[in-house]
């Protein structure tokens, strides 16, 4: 299930059931799973580069459920994104 809403005026998203952060946890690679959370990131840039989501809590990082913020990206990240010689995940961060 996924709940919307608003804190100290931004946009969160709360996701609980992420089936594949379970299953990355019940096969102990959660550090791993963390890794295809980096899907979240990219799909949201590459829909609309002007926002960002980061995670804020992930279930492969032993958290109980997702929460997304969804913010506004610099110039800077836009331009590591989209450079294919640039290590962009410090934007989930």
């Amino acid at each position: 299930s996924m709940e919307k809403l608003e804190i100290d005026g931004e946009p969160r998203i709360i996701a609980r059931g992420c089936v594949m952060g379970k299953y990355w946890n019940e096969m102990g690679m959660g550090e791993l799973g963390r890794l295809y959370c980096f899907v979240d990131v990219a799909k949201y840039m590459a829909f609309n580069p002007d926002y960002k989501l980061v995670h804020l809590k992930a279930l492969p990082d032993g958290d109980e459920h997702c929460e997304f913020a969804i913010g506004l990206t610099t110039e800077q990240e836009k331009k590591d994104f989209f450079d294919e010689n640039k290590d962009w995940r410090y934007i989930d961060g």
